[in-house]
This record gives structure tokens, C-alpha cells and sequence, in this order.
């Protein structure tokens, strides 16, 4: 989902700089590297998630929560980063290249995976590595 969100505002920021800001190699490197950085996170979940959910081990419980913290983390500020090449038409509440509802939404990533409770979880786990037999 998150990943669909930071997918969303950078489709929305392409538009922007094709459209609007053609001439800014500035913005484009910006692009660039933020689509990089999402490409780097969707890898990331595509190579962990299948092998940590076929496994019910405190290290695959871990796996999957250092995924939902760096996912969630990482399109948040993927996002933000949009709207800043985007500017003030990213912010308004409608128009083309409009990011408010990208931008609530993925905002509140963090607050729905409650990464500071799944971060306290993990530093349990990570405390106690003899406990969990596949270490």
C-alpha cells in the first residue's frame, strides 16, 4: 500500500516536471533519484516478504516488521520529497498535480504500523537472539 502511495506522488511529480518544468535538470536528477529509492524498496519487499511469511519464527516476525518500518518510513519521505519538486501545486487540495490526498494518506503509514511499538517488538527479539532457533 505504502508503496503504491510513493508510486502515486511520483507519477504525480513526473507529470509535473514534464509538463511544467521541462527545462529543470535539477528536478529531473531529483526524479530520478527518488524513483531509484523506490525501485531499491519495492526489491526490498519483493526478496523478504514471501520467505518471512512462509516462516513463523521470531526472525521472520522481525523481518516482517524492519519491512513495514523501512516501507512505511521510506514512502513517506519518497512523498514528501515529490511535493517539494511539485511545490505549492502539490499542496492544493485539487488540481493535476495535486498531492493531498498521497500525501494524508501516506502520512499517516507510520501511525497505522505503529513503527515506534513494532521498533520496541523487534529490540525484544534482537535482545534475545538464542531464543530464536534460526539464528
Amino acid at each position: 500500500m505504502w508503496s503504491g502511495l510513493a508510486a502515486r506522488a511520483l507519477d504525480t511529480a513526473g507529470s509535473c516536471v514534464k509538463t511544467e518544468l521541462p527545462d529543470s535538470a535539477e528536478s529531473v536528477t531529483n526524479l530520478s533519484e527518488l524513483r531509484n529509492r523506490h525501485y531499491r524498496i519495492n526489491a526490498l519487499i519483493r526478496d523478504n516478504l514471501p520467505a518471512a511469511r512462509a516462516s513463523s519464527s521470531f526472525a521472520a516476525a522481525v523481518q516482517i516488521n524492519r519491512l513495514k518500518i523501512v516501507a512505511s518510513e521510506a514512502a513517506c519521505e519518497i512523498t514528501l520529497a515529490c511535493l517539494q519538486i511539485i511545490g505549492f501545486h502539490g499542496h492544493a487540495e485539487g488540481g493535476p498535480y495535486s498531492l493531498s490526498e498521497p500525501l494524508r494518506d501516506v502520512l499517516s503509514a507510520p501511525l497505522m504500523v505503529s513503527n515506534p511499538l513494532l521498533q520496541a517488538t523487534t529490540r525484544g527479539v534482537d535482545r534475545f537472539p538464542k531464543n530464536d532457533p534460526d539464528r
